[in-house]
């Protein structure tokens, strides 16, 4: 959707035939969604895929390995704070008041469990 943004604008336009709706709205909207997605994997997903590398750093075996994760695991520390960062300045709506009404309506969404949102 954002080729169609830059290439065509805000609104429908047919491309190869198929109307397509291009809303700068819904293109703020996956921002948001793929930075909370972002989030959860810096936050969740690399601490579990390494968790037995971290055992074995603390029973002291493979330690040239465990040093290497120890990188790894401060790098995606940084990377976590970051996104968690842009997510809050999103969220307080300080640059864009649209957007904190986004991650609004996406938490709504989430609460009453409905697809597609979170």
């Amino acid at each position: 959707m954002t080729s169609y943004w830059h290439l065509l604008g805000e609104g429908t336009h047919t491309v190869n035939g198929k109307t397509v709706t291009v809303s700068l709205r819904e293109l703020k909207k996956k921002l948001y969604l793929c930075l909370m997605s972002v989030n959860a994997l810096e936050a969740i997903r690399f601490y579990v895929s390494f968790a037995c590398s971290f055992a074995f750093a603390e029973r002291e075996l493979m330690e040239g390995n465990a040093k290497i994760i120890r990188l790894i695991a401060r790098d995606e520390a940084l990377h976590l704070t970051g996104t968690q960062h842009m997510l809050n300045l999103l969220r307080s709506g300080a640059d864009d008041p649209e957007m904190a009404e986004i991650a609004e309506e996406c938490k709504q969404a989430n609460n009453f469990g409905l697809p597609g949102v979170l």
